[in-house]
């Protein structure tokens, strides 16, 4: 069975990366970096594999830089499928219609 992946941890995997390191990740994430940590880990307990060389740098393993790219698809996937349906229930200014008026009785 394929394991249950979580959006967030993947953002923090990428924020990880894009700020260079889990204390400004976790600064920028507004979460302390024992939380972005734990959930870095649990991932990575899922996945089987390590995303981060150990030593606290951010340097991604072999496996974590094949999962980057990967992670960054997802996310912009789910963030576009989570922004369409609201999208979709508001009809574009351009659709809306007068209705005519009814002469005064």
């Amino acid at each position: 069975m394929l394991p249950e992946l979580k959006i967030q941890p993947l953002r923090y995997v990428l924020a990880i990366v894009d700020a260079g390191g889990f204390h400004a990740a976790a600064r920028q994430l507004h979460r302390t970096q024992p939380a972005v940590s734990m959930a870095v880990r649990e991932l990575e307990q899922r996945l089987g594999e390590p995303l981060f060389e150990k030593g606290g740098k951010a340097t991604l393993t072999p496996f974590g830089a094949y999962c980057l790219p990967r992670f960054r698809e997802l996310i912009n996937q789910h963030d576009r499928l989570s922004r369409e349906p609201r999208s979709r229930s508001r009809p574009a200014m351009s659709t809306w219609r007068r209705c005519p008026r009814w002469p005064a009785a």
